[in-house]
C-alpha cells in the first residue's frame, strides 16, 4: 500500500473515509465486493458496520489484527483477520463469517479482502513454461472489469 510514512503523526491526516477495506454486495456498491450473501428470508443486503477489535502478538515480528464487523440488522458477524510481518513488511489476510440467524445464509461470493486502488492501469505478471523453457514470463495491461482465467 505504498511506503511506510516516518512520522506515526502523519497517520491523521488520512481521511477517515478513504474508502471501505471490506465491501459488502446487495447494497450502494456496484463494483465487486468482499462478500455477498442472500439471508433466509431472501433479502441480499449485507451492511457490516464495526463492532470491535482485538490485536494478537505472535512474537515480536509478528501480530494479527482481529476486526469483527457486524450487520446491522442481521445476526451476522463478519471478522477480517489481518497478520501483519513487520520486518519483511508483508500483509496476509483472511476472514471468518458467523450466522448467528435460525435461517441459512448462503454466501454467494467471498473474498479476503476488496482492494481499492486507484490507477491509470494495473499489470498482470506471470510466469510459465516446461521443462528446458522454465519461467517465461508474460505481461498484460487488465481491462476493467473481472480477470476470468478461460
Amino acid at each position: 500500500f505504498g511506503a511506510r510514512l516516518n512520522d506515526n503523526n502523519d497517520y491523521g491526516q488520512i481521511r477517515a473515509n478513504s474508502g471501505d477495506a471490506f465491501v459488502t454486495g446487495g447494497g450502494v456498491y456496484n463494483h465487486e465486493p468482499a462478500l455477498q450473501v442472500t439471508h433466509g428470508d431472501g433479502n441480499p443486503s449485507l451492511q457490516l458496520t464495526f463492532s470491535d477489535y482485538s490485536v494478537e502478538k505472535i512474537d515480536d515480528n509478528v501480530s494479527v489484527t482481529h476486526i469483527v464487523l457486524k450487520d446491522t440488522v442481521y445476526p451476522v458477524l463478519v471478522t477480517w483477520h489481518i497478520k501483519s510481518f513487520n520486518k519483511e513488511d508483508v500483509m496476509e489476510q483472511w476472514t471468518t463469517i458467523e450466522n448467528k440467524a435460525k435461517n441459512s445464509l448462503v454466501l454467494n461470493s467471498y473474498a479476503s479482502a476488496c482492494l481499492q486502488l486507484s490507477s491509470e492501469k494495473y499489470y498482470l505478471t506471470h510466469f510459465y513454461g516446461d521443462w528446458a523453457n522454465e519461467m517465461r514470463i508474460d505481461e498484460m495491461v487488465l481491462p476493467e472489469g473481472i480477470k476470468n482465467n478461460r
